[in-house]
């Protein structure tokens, strides 16, 4: 940033530009930031905030899409959510009903702390012969540590079943994050539901 010897931001701070500058622990709250610069040049700026909501309840919604999520046991019949043991296998079944034969839908099923997904390539794992009771076939799954994610275009009927499996693998009382669908290129088609909590004894 050459020939340009200050920054002021705000009423906040003003500092020399002649060396990288970075602004921290600053309570600015929900203030307006003013950001003027003395000589000549080009001034580059980047902002980033992040945080943790104070209000943990989110908006449960469905706009054009609605996804739903059950617990099973193996028996296909549905579990308390409240009194799951330790080292219990548990069937989550996700449903999916659109108004719509939608493209590119994303489901994002995040799971409590407490849960681990039993991966289905591994011979000797549970539910590693779910794959071949599977009615529907998503174009893509994604397993990862604290979600699993579905990419798929909807079937004719606008709406299918998928079930992956979970293992409860520590005991305690849980947040169970909502989980959502939406069409990746059009967000306001979506559906979040589901929130609450996982209690494993």
């Amino acid at each position: 940033m050459p020939d340009i010897s200050h920054l002021r931001i705000g009423n906040i701070l003003e500092f020399d530009t002649l060396s990288p500058a970075v602004i921290k622990k600053m309570d600015l709250g929900s203030d307006d930031i003013d950001i003027s610069v003395q000589g000549r040049g080009n001034v580059y700026y980047y902002w980033s905030a992040s945080g943790i909501p104070l209000a943990q309840k989110v908006e449960e919604m469905d706009a054009g899409i609605k996804v739903r999520r059950k617990y099973l046991d193996k028996d296909g019949n549905q579990i308390n959510k409240n009194d799951i043991s330790q080292g219990q296998v548990v069937v989550v079944e996700i449903s999916v009903d659109a108004d719509l034969n939608y493209q590119n839908v994303v489901v994002s099923d995040m799971l409590p702390a407490g849960f681990e997904i039993e991966n289905p390539r591994i011979a000797t794992r549970d539910g590693s012969g779910l794959a071949a009771e599977q009615a529907f076939e998503p174009d893509h799954i994604d397993m990862r540590d604290d979600r699993f994610l579905i990419f798929t275009d909807l079937p004719p009927n606008n709406k299918f079943t998928y079930k992956y499996v979970v293992r409860a693998v520590t005991k305690g009382d849980f947040v169970l994050p909502p989980i959502s669908a939406e069409c990746m290129y059009d967000p306001s088609i979506k559906s979040v539901s589901g929130q609450g909590r996982v209690i494993i004894k």
